[in-house]
């Protein structure tokens, strides 16, 4: 049946002819009733991130639409939802938040193809150097960018083999675990960079929004990495983006 037998008076007068005429009033009536049901859903979400976004709502603040649809019964994945609303990059080229690899995220939620011609000259240099951190990290970046976070992972894991202090590796390694929803070793890995670099805000702002996805939200933890996020840089879009959580 195809959704177009349905309309906004009703679903089961439509004639079509077909695969379309073996299906039951009855059943045509039914799955009109849950297309309705789905379009209406659909419009609250797009009504509510619309609103967000005119009114200059940071996408680091979606979260609370996501419970409020919640609270509506309509039925979102929440892990998945928030994955798909913070995902998260390193070294400048993240989409969504978490920061990732130190910079504000842009937020348009798009994801990059590998260029292989890329990869294998980069790894023809790391077979060359197995220390070129350079080019282990371009890797990492390039796989992340792909949303290929376990490749991510791997080549992130081999820059800290080198330099195991290494703050863009440590905060791109915790977002790439993060989207993999594995928040335990995110959180390992983001606390480290948090001891190693106490006065970057991006640290903060990623533990904050780690703390913030939990269910339930760890409301205490989050706000006492968002406040410092403030104290660091208050006048910084990160600060910005966490003030309405502050309050």
């Amino acid at each position: 049946m195809s959704l177009s037998a349905c309309s906004s008076g009703g679903g089961t007068g439509s004639t079509e002819t077909g695969a379309d005429a073996n299906y039951s009033a009855a059943t045509m009536a039914a799955a009109c009733a849950r297309v309705v049901t789905i379009q209406a859903q659909l419009s609250e979400i797009q009504k509510q991130v619309f609103q967000a976004m005119d009114s200059g709502t940071d996408s680091g603040q979606w979260g609370p639409i996501v419970h409020n649809l919640e609270q509506q019964k309509i039925p979102l994945n929440k892990e998945k939802t928030a994955q798909k609303l913070v995902c998260a990059g390193p070294a400048g080229q993240q989409t969504t938040e978490p920061s990732g690899g130190g910079t504000k995220a842009s937020g348009n939620g798009t994801t990059t193809p590998v260029d292989h011609t890329k990869v294998a000259a980069l790894q023809q240099n790391i077979g060359a150097n197995p220390q070129d951190v350079v080019s282990l990290q371009a890797l990492a970046d390039t796989f992340f960018a792909a949303a290929d976070y376990q490749s991510a992972t791997i080549w992130e894991q081999k820059v800290l083999e080198v330099d195991s202090t290494n703050q863009v590796a440590l905060m791109a390694l915790g977002a790439a675990q993060f989207n993999l929803g594995n928040s335990a070793e995110a959180k390992k890995q983001w606390l480290a960079a948090a001891a190693l670099y106490p006065d970057v805000a991006e640290v903060h702002y990623d533990l904050g929004f780690l703390y913030y996805s939990q269910t339930p939200p760890d409301t205490a933890n989050m706000t006492t990495e968002w406040q410092k996020v403030v104290a660091i840089d208050p006048n910084s879009d990160l600060a910005k983006s966490v003030a309405g959580h502050l309050k």
